[in-house]
């Protein structure tokens, strides 16, 4: 699964994730994390089709919330309901790397 992921990551301008299951929320959220964490720039994004990450985007929000990831991370995830736009927001996105809580050199 992680040499899948790699390759993935490898050949890919950006990620989008369709209504699945765990396997499909597990890629998005390395992605994700991999934006996050500065291994790569490349967008995340949800296509969410008749509302169903509705739900995730309510918890995310939570988490955020809570003190558990900063803003600046939950706004590198595009989320939108038509392919269109996630399309063109994906396009245009410009991340820009926003540092963990922990810096990694002194780990």
């Amino acid at each position: 699964m992680h040499e899948r992921k790699m390759m993935m990551a490898d050949l890919s301008d950006a990620f989008i994730a369709l209504p699945g299951g765990i396997g499909t929320l597990e890629v998005m959220f390395d992605a994700w994390a991999w934006t996050q964490l500065g291994f790569h720039s490349k967008p995340v994004g949800l296509l969410n089709v008749q509302e169903f990450f509705n739900p995730l985007i309510s918890y995310l929000s939570g988490v955020v919330d809570a003190g558990f990831t900063k803003r600046a991370h939950y706004d590198m995830l595009v989320v939108d309901t038509h392919p269109e736009e996630v399309l063109s927001r994906l396009r245009s996105s410009k991340l820009a790397y926003e540092p963990q809580w922990v810096d990694r050199g002194l780990t």
